[in-house]
């Protein structure tokens, strides 16, 4: 009896640990992205500099920010908005004809507040492809 609990519970681990990394993989595959983040930085003077990165597949040709939502705080826990930015309005935030963006956006905010965005990250092939959401940490602007 004893064998036969632990030739069950076996199994069931076996089978366990192979179907996990599955599903967890097919949650964040991407047919577009690489890899793709933001940051913000202090330009000085207020400046808020708002970076892009990301990197598309062998075959992307259109990868960047559709979107950028930036916020301010005065005490880092109440958030309200005060820009958004598009790659209709700032080129750019969106680049063709590559698989790779670095690029930044500026807003001129105000020294000691804290700063952080949401994106739109997109990425594809003439016209086809994906949106993905990233973050930009907060970060206090001097």
């Amino acid at each position: 009896m004893k064998k036969k609990l632990i030739s069950i519970l076996s199994v069931v681990l076996i089978f366990a640990v192979c179907i996990a990394p599955t599903v967890s993989a097919a949650t964040y595959a991407s047919d577009y992205f690489v890899s793709f983040s933001s940051n913000i930085q202090s330009g000085g003077s207020g400046k808020v500099l708002v970076s892009i990165k990301a990197t598309g597949k062998v075959g992307v040709n259109e990868i960047g920010a559709e979107k950028i939502v930036l916020e301010e705080s005065k005490d880092g826990n109440t958030w309200r908005k005060v820009e958004t930015f598009t790659s209709d309005e700032y080129p750019e935030m969106m680049k063709y004809g590559v698989r790779s963006i670095g690029s930044s956006v500026t807003y001129n905010g105000t020294s000691g507040c804290y700063y952080r965005a949401t994106l739109t990250f997109y990425a594809g092939t003439d016209g086809v492809g994906e949106t993905r959401t990233g973050y930009a940490p907060s970060a206090k602007v001097s």
